[in-house]
């Protein structure tokens, strides 16, 4: 028996229906999972970031060591001990300067300007009235303490500091002399010394190295 028309109808619809139902709830579940994806990433990249920068203002910048200036004395040698020695400065008085096993000891004799070379480093007296030109050198090792550094020489001038920072100095007809290693037992009373020193806060000297100076020397 056939069913009536108005039943098949409403059945129709209603398949239809059930159908449209599951099709919205199946596109809220997955609009809504997608949303909750996004929520979920936004917030792990915000972690990420936090702790990204976290890191970068806890990482401590390495903190770069600066060598304490050098101050310069010359003078006679008064007295020595086994860990100072103490000069007589040109004006009169007296400073004791601390010795340790650290301190370099040099003597200088006579040189010539072949040993004004680049990696050496030198002590210069400027001509009366000139800045430029070089009276007398003292050729010191590329070790020294003292004394400016050369990044260039020829037979007339050395260039000083380095190679895209230089001071040119003619050295023509100047006085050479040049260091070399030694002891302490170098180091006499009555010497002539240059010594390149640490001042300590406490008011102290530590000689960083000494220069044991011929008593013919023009830096004597």
């Amino acid at each position: 028996m056939a069913k009536p028309m108005s039943e098949q109808g409403w059945r129709q619809r209603s398949t239809q229906f059930l159908a449209a139902v599951a099709a919205a709830v199946l596109v809220v579940v997955l609009v809504g999972g997608m949303a909750l994806g996004y929520a979920i990433e936004r917030n792990r990249v915000k972690s990420d970031s936090k702790a990204s920068k976290t890191t970068t203002t806890n990482k401590k910048t390495p903190t770069k060591k600066v060598a304490a200036p050098l101050v310069r004395a010359k003078g006679t040698v008064d007295a020595v001990t086994t860990n100072s020695i103490t000069i007589a400065l040109a004006k009169g008085a007296k400073q004791k300067v601390t010795i340790t096993k650290a301190t370099q000891v040099v003597t200088v004799a006579a040189g010539s300007v072949s040993d004004i070379a680049s990696k050496t480093r030198v002590l210069f007296i400027g001509a009366k009235g000139s800045f430029t030109q070089a009276s007398a050198v003292v050729v010191l090792p590329a070790t020294a303490k003292l004394g400016d550094s050369v990044a260039s020489a020829d037979a007339n001038t050395m260039s000083l500091g380095t190679a895209t920072k230089s001071a040119k100095i003619t050295i023509t007809d100047a006085h050479v002399q040049k260091a070399k290693a030694a002891t302490r037992t170098a180091v006499t009373k009555g010497s002539k010394v240059i010594i390149g020193a640490v001042r300590t806060k406490a008011g102290a000297l530590i000689a960083a190295e000494v220069l044991v100076l011929p008593s013919d020397s023009p830096f004597a």
